[in-house]
């Protein structure tokens, strides 16, 4: 009886996750336990152990994915997968290795083949298990999809080739990894590798134009103490080339470190010091634009002056004139923008560049009231450019030539929605000088397809999306989806009807949307709804009724931000759909009754709550005008303030064209042709 009494505590303590030791693992109850249990049971230990994976808590995800593993065959890789992740994050090499081996030796097709034998080669090859090593390494090159793993894979060999004596093979790798490579991680890896063989051989030290370029690749990865160490010792050398990009990589240290003072004063030595370096011109137009960028505008100008004067053929050299006559107009000096712009035809400059001539010069036209000469050079930007056509309109409607204006006015507004289109009905409508608003709340009743029965297939990739999506882990299932679509026949009917409706039930949009780009025999109609759809619906809904926002408007905003993909982030650090940024997210979490401390940037839920509780305290500061709020959504509530200050008075299609970062205009343009579109599908008739 005693007996019988361990055995179900034993059993307790394992469905728990109190898991025992690593050595009795083999024969671990609740696995035993689990084993027996149905398919809903085992799909909420696994979705436990991945919230326990994003949630960080390390060692209770490794204790959960390893029992889930030894009892749940269909998702047997993705749990030794995660579980060889979580042991190798707590330094258990042993049990990471033992994981992903099982991942690669009875997994062969899973999505994880390639990164779990990337994995596995690197600790293979720390533990000096280097013939092991090499076999998977070699089999990485051989069959990873993606640069990343085949750069860890080309490292591990690298190293094997160090083991073996051949340094100079090792440190030619290292070294081009180092600088090639994409990502971070393997950036650092390389680096890494890449120091200490030089510190045991210093032979393979670089010679100073490979010093100087490792520096330029430190500032890349905003390694400041790095760069700095690179660069101080060539900043005297005696070739001025080499000393030049020594001393530019010293003033992007200083501003990395805040220090401005110090990187202006790097820059301005390398341009007016040594004026027959390669670098001299380019330090200075890097200057002037910070100057710009900081609102220092006068100091900009001088800059931007100095290198004309000494530099007038460089290739910098007509954005830093098109920079002095944008200074010069955003400081109310219009005659001195044109002047400086009156003879750049004899600029020989790419057609983009050529472009934005044309406009600037449009532009200042126009608003010093010469209507005619601005119609001029818009007419310039040809009848396929929306913006050209649209100004050249209000050149036409302001020099009383109202009906060739309406014209115009109505081909822009017949094509399809844009926010070019949008503001030409509205000039027919005679509403262009009035504010522009959201309009209301409601949204249409969710309208996702039934996923058709899977066609013919391995059922591999097909078991794992149904389980996965089963337990609730749309972020994983997304990925076996991703592997089933790879191998499908997308021209055949009976695949793109079941693909359809499976991307849409896995909140795969972003797939969905990326995947009918490229069916080119689908009509515009076909395809609308895909192209915007209803995503997030219940999340969205809940966000924009609580703090009174369209939800299709919310939809826009979210689809330029992120297309809806949940996991994705930007060079910045702006995560998830709504693209926030942490320090905003931490901020604003309590107002939606969220713990600032735990704010998961890529739970769709939470992203979207606090997404639209940021859009809801921009739109209360600008008065509930969406273009202002949309520009502080993008460019900052400060940049904001100055172009509605600026542009105090003005119609909103001016405000949008006097926003002077041209990502942020054009973002305001995209959003807002998205949320007509969405109306235009979803609530037509509605726009105004």
């Amino acid at each position: 009886m005693r007996q019988l009494v361990w055995v179900l505590v034993w059993v307790a303590l394992g469905a728990t996750g109190c898991g025992p030791s690593s050595w009795l693992a083999s024969i671990d109850p609740g696995a035993w336990w689990l084993r027996w249990q149905g398919d809903t049971q085992k799909q909420l230990r696994f979705r436990q152990a991945w919230q326990a994976w994003r949630a960080q808590d390390v060692d209770r995800a490794y204790a959960l994915f390893v029992r889930v593993a030894r009892a749940y065959p269909e998702l047997a890789d993705h749990s030794w997968f995660h579980a060889g992740l979580a042991a190798a994050k707590r330094q258990r090499r042993q049990d990471a290795i033992a994981a992903m081996e099982r991942v690669v030796g009875e997994y062969p097709q899973s999505i994880y083949f390639a990164e779990a034998a990337a994995h596995l080669a690197e600790w293979l090859e720390e533990s000096g298990s280097t013939d092991r090593a090499q076999l998977w390494a070699t089999r990485v090159l051989a069959q990873a999809p993606l640069p990343e793993w085949q750069q860890r894979a080309r490292l591990v060999l690298a190293r094997v080739r160090e083991r073996a004596g051949d340094y100079a093979e090792a440190a030619r790798v290292y070294r081009e990894v180092w600088g090639q490579a994409k990502n971070a991680e393997v950036r650092e890896r390389a680096r890494s590798h890449l120091t200490k063989l030089r510190a045991a051989h210093p032979q393979f030290a670089p010679n100073p134009g490979e010093q100087v370029e490792e520096a330029e690749w430190a500032i890349r990865d905003r390694d400041w103490t790095l760069a700095r160490n690179l660069a101080e010792p060539l900043a005297t050398t005696m070739d001025p080339e080499l000393r030049a990009r020594a001393l530019v990589v010293l003033a992007e240290v200083a501003y990395g470190l805040a220090q401005w003072e110090d990187a202006l004063r790097g820059w301005w030595m390398v341009g007016t010091r040594y004026p027959h370096t390669r670098s001299a011109a380019s330090a200075l137009y890097r200057m002037g634009t910070v100057l710009w960028n900081r609102n220092r505008d006068v100091a900009a100008d001088r800059v931007f002056a100095e290198l004309l004067q000494r530099y007038p053929l460089a290739d910098v050299a007509p954005r830093a004139l098109l920079a002095r006559a944008r200074i010069a107009y955003s400081g109310g000096d219009l005659t001195h923008a044109q002047a400086l712009l009156s003879d750049t035809d004899r600029l020989l400059v790419g057609p983009d560049l050529q472009r934005e001539f044309f406009w600037w010069r449009g532009w200042f036209a126009w608003k010093s009231g010469n209507a005619g000469e601005a119609q001029r050079w818009f007419e310039r930007l040809g009848n396929e450019d929306e913006r050209g056509l649209y100004w050249r309109a209000r050149c036409l409607e302001a020099r009383g030539q109202t009906r060739q204006a309406d014209q115009i006015y109505r081909k822009l507004a017949s094509g399809v929605s844009s926010y070019y289109a949008h503001m030409a009905e509205r000039r027919l409508r005679g509403l262009g000088a009035a504010t522009v608003r959201l309009a209301g709340l409601g949204m249409p009743a969710p309208t996702l397809p039934e996923i058709p029965p899977m066609p013919s297939m391995d059922p591999f990739h097909g078991t794992r999306w149904q389980h996965l999506r089963a337990a609730g882990v749309q972020s994983l299932a997304r990925k076996e989806l991703a592997a089933i679509a790879a191998g499908a026949p997308v021209g055949d009917p009976t695949w793109r009807a079941f693909l359809l409706a499976a991307w849409m039930r896995t909140d795969a949009y972003a797939d969905a949307l990326r995947a009918v780009w490229s069916w080119h025999d689908w009509s515009p109609s076909d395809r609308e709804r895909v192209e915007y759809p209803l995503a997030f619906q219940e999340h969205v809904l809940e966000a924009a009724n609580a703090q009174r926002i369209d939800p299709l408007f919310v939809l826009a905003v979210m689809r330029q931000e992120s297309l809806f993909d949940p996991e994705v982030c930007s060079p910045a650090g702006a995560c998830g759909l709504m693209q926030l940024m942490p320090q905003t997210a931490r901020r604003v979490a309590p107002a939606v009754g969220l713990d600032p401390e735990r704010v998961d940037l890529f739970d769709p839920r939470t992203n979207i709550l606090v997404g639209v509780r940021h859009l809801r305290e921009l739109l209360d500061l600008f008065g509930d005008q969406p273009f202002v709020a949309l520009a502080a959504y993008n460019g900052g509530e400060e940049a904001a303030r100055r172009w509605l200050a600026r542009a105090h008075g003005l119609a909103p299609d001016e405000f949008v064209e006097e926003i002077t970062y041209r990502e942020t205009r054009d973002y305001v343009k995209r959003v807002w042709t998205h949320y007509l579109r969405y109306q235009q599908i979803y609530r037509p008739g509605t726009a105004s």
